[in-house]
């Protein structure tokens, strides 16, 4: 995000853990920050940016639930989208995103759409 140090690319762990690989000006290095796991279960799907600036990313649970990890500025935090009604996600698939909508596959290979 724009107010914070410098640039970042967001990665999942094998163990389901969202991570953060920040550049920081101020020393010059690259620094490993862990946001870890919404208390809903492990990350499956790859983060995908919902915010140009890079203060919001969306992902999806082993659960097929929806989570947002969102920068207020000051602190992230996680926001429980819940699971799109009669529809099972494809957890491992990822999301993508159009600058108006958040997409997820269904296992069914149907898309899922989060209007922004």
């Amino acid at each position: 995000p724009k107010d914070r140090d410098g640039a970042s690319l967001f990665l999942v762990t094998d163990d389901g853990d969202l991570v953060e690989r920040q550049w920081r000006k101020g020393t010059g290095q690259w620094e490993w920050l862990r946001h870890g796991q919404p208390t809903k279960g492990p990350v499956l799907s790859p983060p995908v940016p919902a915010a140009p600036d890079g203060s919001s990313l969306f992902v999806v649970l082993a659960t097929g639930r929806v989570f947002e990890r969102k920068w207020d500025g000051r602190h992230w935090s996680w926001v429980n989208h819940r699971r799109p009604k009669g529809i099972s996600l494809a957890c491992d698939r990822g999301v993508a995103r159009d600058p108006t909508s958040i997409f997820f596959m269904a296992e069914d290979h149907r898309l899922a759409e989060r209007v922004l």
